[in-house]
C-alpha cells in the first residue's frame, strides 16, 4: 500500500496579536508523532521537503534528519506567466522541483547535492524574468538565532 499523504499545521510563528499562525503542509505520517515533508513550505522556516519532523503541541517542531533539499522562497510581485519554463529549467538544471505558487510564491525545492553556487545561478536565471521578485532560502540559515549563521546541515 503506498503511503497516505495528509496535510499537517505547522507553526510559522506568532501574529501581533499573540495569535499562533500556522501553514498546512503535505506530509507523510510516519508514526509516535514524525511525519515526512511532501513539499517546502512558503512560510515555515528551517526545513524542506523530505526532511523528517517531530511534531510537538500547536504546530511546533523539531527536524529530526534531513532529506537533503534547501528551500527557496521566491516573493514575487505579479503571479508567474510561464511556469511551464521555469520549472524546466529547474529540472533540468538542479532536478528540483516547484512545490508552490501563488500569486504573491513560488516556492522550490532542489537537491542540495547540486552545490551552493549552481543553485543561486539557477536562480538567479529564473528571477531574471520575474521583475521586482527577491527570494531567500528558507532552511539554509538560523532565523532564531540571528538569519545569518547557517545550519550546515549539509555538511553532517
Amino acid at each position: 500500500m503506498a503511503d497516505q499523504i495528509e496535510t499537517l499545521n505547522l507553526l510559522v510563528g506568532r501574529a501581533s496579536s499573540g495569535n499562533p499562525v500556522f501553514e498546512n503542509l503535505p506530509v507523510i505520517a510516519l508514526g509516535d508523532g514524525k511525519y515526512e515533508l511532501r513539499a517546502s513550505p512558503g512560510l515555515v522556516l528551517g526545513v524542506a521537503k523530505a526532511d523528517i519532523i517531530e511534531v510537538a503541541e500547536e504546530g511546533a517542531f523539531s527536524v529530526i534528519s534531513r532529506g537533503g533539499n534547501v528551500c527557496v522562497q521566491i516573493l514575487l510581485e505579479r503571479p508567474v506567466e510561464n511556469l511551464q519554463k521555469i520549472e524546466s529549467r529547474l529540472t533540468l538544471a538542479l532536478t528540483g522541483s516547484v512545490d508552490g505558487l501563488t500569486d504573491r510564491q513560488l516556492v522550490l525545492s532542489i537537491p542540495v547535492s547540486n552545490g551552493f553556487q549552481k543553485i543561486e545561478l539557477c536562480i538567479q536565471e529564473i528571477i531574471a524574468n520575474l521583475p521586482g521578485a527577491d527570494w531567500h532560502y528558507g532552511n539554509v540559515y538560523d532565523d532564531e538565532k540571528d538569519g545569518t549563521t547557517p545550519l550546515d546541515w549539509w555538511l553532517a
